[in-house]
């Protein structure tokens, strides 16, 4: 995988934090051991009025990364092994075994990630291309970096 589709993928995990109003620690496209790049987010206090809204958004940040790298390459990205399991893993756990219900969630999940990428692309693009001069993004410079964006509705 090329640094600069490590680079599209982790910037879109960090759009959706952004866009969704979730703190991440950091976002990087250096390599390790696990992965070839990450997003480290911040626990959240667990408040049962904020629950729901913490469900989606986990599964939405998942699925970023990927949908960001497909409308990058334009065509299906595969090998995000720890996405797809945390993914599955969540899906069973929220919705049971009915495999085509869990199938219509996770489709009504892919549908909203892909449209909030594809309305916020150039935002996308400015992370992916500061991930790819400075390798590792905190929140704030993240933050500092889209703010114009983010006032001016991008």
């Amino acid at each position: 995988m090329s640094r600069a589709l490590v680079a599209y993928h982790e910037a879109g995990h960090a759009t959706a934090y952004v866009i969704l109003s979730r703190p991440f620690r950091y976002v990087t496209i250096k390599p390790t051991q696990n992965s070839r790049g990450h997003l480290m987010p911040v626990k959240l206090a667990k408040g049962q009025a904020e629950l729901w809204d913490q469900v989606i958004t986990t599964f939405m940040t998942s699925y970023a990364g990927s949908i960001a790298e497909s409308i990058y390459t334009k065509r299906v990205p595969s090998g995000h092994e720890i996405d797809s399991d945390i993914i599955a893993k969540l899906a069973a756990a929220l919705i049971g075994d009915d495999k085509t219900e869990q199938a219509l969630f996770l489709n009504w999940i892919r549908y909203r990630t892909k449209e909030l990428l594809y309305v916020k692309w150039p935002m996308v693009e400015k992370i992916a291309l500061a991930l790819l001069e400075r390798q590792t993004l905190s929140y704030a410079e993240v933050i500092a970096l889209v703010a114009k964006e983010r006032r001016n509705g991008m």
